[in-house]
């Protein structure tokens, strides 16, 4: 069965998944992340459901906590469909946008979080429905050509739904030095930006890890400095 109102879903399944709200999405993905690539046990991360957070359980209002390696870490989430810059154009340039990185849009300074876990979502904003589709079926392609498979349907809980996910995980100290409340990421010019090194595909389980233990280095610092 196809979608329910968007004639191009591959089923209602997938529809709801595109339409969640990006706060939410960004709180599943991180869930899934902790679970699957960090391999943490449930009882260790707390995600508050409301917007403004859960006061006094993991250092004021952030989105989510997680306890690793004896420590506990606050973590603000986002999330990021593609936002289409010159899209009329012969050469769009996709991006992802991730905002409120210091202060809330009323000016508000955020909680005194750890780490930024930001995941932009490999295709098109909901603008572009046809497009949508046609993308993750390309998508699909690639990866079958590799010799995996790429579920169309998966809900964002689910492992497999990293495979569509681009993932910062930023320090604290580095988004205070180097980002201004946006970080605004043209996405083929990923490699060429100072924060390369706190970004990984979700299909690069290796590196996502690899990601985390480095901006959890760098705020677990004694200079609370990056190394």
């Amino acid at each position: 069965m196809s979608g329910f109102l968007d004639p191009y879903a591959v089923s209602v399944k997938a529809e709801y998944t595109r339409y969640l709200d990006a706060d939410i999405l960004g709180k599943i993905v991180f869930k899934n992340f902790a679970l699957n690539v960090l391999k943490i046990d449930e009882g260790s991360i707390r995600i508050p459901l409301s917007r403004q957070g859960d006061l006094g359980t993991y250092k004021d209002s952030c989105d989510a906590g997680i306890r690793f390696r004896n420590r506990s870490y606050s973590v603000e989430t986002k999330s990021s469909r593609w936002v289409v810059a010159m899209r009329c154009k012969t050469d769009p340039k996709p991006r992802w946008i991730f905002s409120g990185l210091m202060h809330s849009a009323k000016g508000t300074e955020r909680s005194k979080y750890d780490l930024i876990f930001a995941v932009g979502i490999n295709a098109p904003g909901l603008e572009d429905s046809l497009g949508y589709w046609r993308h993750l079926h390309s998508l699909k392609k690639d990866a079958e050509a590799k010799g995996h498979d790429f579920d169309l349907s998966v809900w964002p809980h689910e492992f497999e739904f990293l495979d569509r996910c681009g993932i910062y995980i930023l320090p604290r100290q580095f988004v205070s030095r180097h980002c201004k409340n946006t970080l605004d990421v043209t996405i083929r010019t990923l490699s060429e930006r100072l924060d390369f090194e706190f970004f990984s595909w979700g299909y690069e389980v290796p590196q996502l890890r690899k990601i985390w233990d480095h901006a959890i280095e760098i705020v677990n610092s004694p200079s609370g400095s990056e190394p």
